[in-house]
């Protein structure tokens, strides 16, 4: 079953993973309960974790440290119910940062390395901008763990763990809608460098996209 699962996922991974994704970000936000929102997220991601170390197969210089990262996020995503360690939220946060780092370092080793520009490889390259949007989303969760009210609505609404997730794409696409705003002055700096490392994926891996599919276009 397994090898199965690998010879379907050959050549199709980043198409699997980018779904995973998108349901990850969409559909936790059809839930009006934060309670709800948040199993939700904690099933997508365990999910996702599964599906990207399978991904990480085919890179096994990766896989080993993704299996171990991957499981020990899933682990952390769960412990908090349990409610016995204060400080496990910040762990899984962290947790989560390691493994996407993980997980993007493969995409961009795979893009660069590509001879040819696939679906697959365009998929891949859409899950990279993605993944930075969630990794500047824990990041900021993590922050708001060490400096409290980092970040606030400019309303006296309480965040949501969801309102990271979407103040973090609202910021990596440049929207600003401003219904949320970074307070402190360490979480403004993480911000804008967020904002710039999005800026800079984008024009960095459209181009590379756009000389390979000239260098090799038949």
């Amino acid at each position: 079953m397994y090898q199965k699962l690998l010879f379907f996922l050959k050549g199709r991974d980043f198409k699997v993973l980018l779904f995973f994704l998108l349901t990850l970000i969409a559909v936790p936000s059809l839930f009006s309960s934060s309670t709800d929102q948040l199993i939700t997220l904690n099933i997508l991601f365990s999910l996702v974790f599964l599906i990207s170390c399978n991904c990480l197969m085919f890179d096994l210089k990766l896989f080993y440290w993704g299996l171990l990262n991957g499981l020990t996020a899933i682990l952390l995503t769960w412990l908090p119910y349990l409610k016995i360690f204060p400080y496990l939220p910040f762990a899984q946060h962290v947790s989560y940062i390691f493994f996407f780092l993980l997980l993007l370092n493969h995409i961009l080793k795979t893009l660069f390395q590509a001879k040819e520009i696939d679906l697959n490889i365009v998929f891949g390259a859409l899950s990279g901008y993605i993944i930075i949007g969630l990794i500047g989303c824990f990041m900021m969760l993590s922050l708001n763990t060490i400096y409290p009210d980092a970040y606030a609505y400019t309303t006296n609404k309480s965040l949501k763990y969801y309102d990271y997730i979407y103040f973090s794409f609202v910021n990596l696409t440049t929207l600003g809608f401003g219904d949320i705003l970074p307070k402190k002055d360490v979480a403004k700096g993480l911000t804008v460098i967020h904002t710039l490392i999005g800026q800079l994926y984008m024009s960095v891996i459209v181009a590379i996209m756009v000389g390979k599919y000239s260098s090799y276009r038949p």
